[in-house]
């Protein structure tokens, strides 16, 4: 018999704050927060399930007090969207001002190579690779096919190995031999001048008829450096302008800090009333069961005086002391 009433008492216990205790978890588990060792007031659903259990309760206090703690929770919510929106701000001002310093540095080391480039179009064309210096591209192309496998056949165990190639368009050109778990890797650029590298692959350096194609990739790159030293410096503007509206929202109030703080007064204000009226159902609960209504025996100075029940003379129920 005592496991049956046991059984029939967990049946009949409340489903309500088992269901909510779970949905809170649940939605905890999913934000994928490690940090915390408790189960917070998290997610829609949890709260649903504190208002199902405040309605079936039947108590007033108790559906004011789930839907004061459903506007808490979402307040709650924002504020912290919102402060971590002033910190996303904070790290992009300092990652912003990285990316301008850096935009800044190739713009002007553009303009300081721009006037010792020379042209190379048509009969312009020179190049010099080691001691020679060719005036077709054909032949300058099989020439410089030659440096950069000689580079990565002595590369050895080192990791890197850069060396000077040549000239092209009065610039200096020089290749650079990298070792990589996929194999060497192999560039060819201009010394110091950013956005002019040409990667190579070993079939370019076999095949004589890619000779002409990788000195024009190598042209390419050179002429476009007017164009891209306009796009660094629209690009420096626009990081700096993305950096001014950035810092002029850091340090903005929470727009909802009135609602939040209404809703924390009306919470405790509820929670307290909640307390308040249920101190004087334990107060009775507890002197229910502490006092017995029926006749029973009672130590007055140390005497017991019995009551025992007779009729009285109307009819009524009287009690005598024996």
């Amino acid at each position: 018999m005592a496991d049956v009433s046991g059984i029939a008492h967990a049946s009949n216990m409340d489903p309500a704050p088992v269901l909510e205790r779970k949905s809170k978890f649940i939605g905890q588990v999913l934000r994928g927060k490690l940090d915390v060792r408790e189960i917070e007031d998290v997610g829609e659903t949890a709260l649903s399930y504190g208002e199902i259990n405040a309605l079936a309760a039947g108590d007033p206090l108790l559906l004011d007090k789930a839907q004061f703690d459903a506007d808490l929770t979402r307040l709650r919510r924002l504020e912290r969207a919102h402060d971590r929106s002033q910190d996303g701000l904070r790290w992009q001002v300092v990652s912003m001002a990285d990316q301008r310093v850096g935009t800044e540095r190739n713009a002007t080391v553009l303009a300081e190579v721009l006037p010792r480039r020379r042209s190379t179009s048509a009969d312009a064309f020179t190049m010099t690779v080691g001691t020679a210096v060719f005036d077709k591209r054909a032949n300058a192309g099989r020439g410089l096919q030659q440096r950069p496998a000689e580079l990565a056949r002595d590369l050895g165990y080192q990791r890197e190995v850069i060396a000077p190639i040549g000239m092209l368009a009065g610039l200096p050109i020089e290749a650079v031999a990298t070792r990589r778990s996929s194999g060497i890797e192999l560039t060819l650029r201009c010394t110091d001048v950013p956005y002019t590298a040409v990667e190579l692959s070993v079939d370019t350096l076999r095949d004589d008829s890619l000779a002409v194609g990788l000195v024009a990739r190598l042209e390419n790159k050179i002429n476009a450096l007017d164009q891209r030293r306009e796009e660094l410096q629209q690009e420096a503007e626009h990081v700096a302008a993305e950096i001014t509206r950035a810092q002029a929202r850091i340090g903005s109030a929470f727009p909802h800090a009135g609602d939040l703080s209404a809703a924390k007064l009306r919470a405790a204000d509820i929670e307290a009333r909640l307390i308040e009226a249920a101190t004087p159902r334990r107060q009775n609960s507890t002197l229910s069961e502490g006092h017995d209504h029926s006749p029973v025996a009672e130590l007055v100075d140390g005497d017991v005086l019995r009551l025992q029940e007779s009729d009285g003379v109307d009819g009524d129920r009287d009690w005598d002391l024996e």
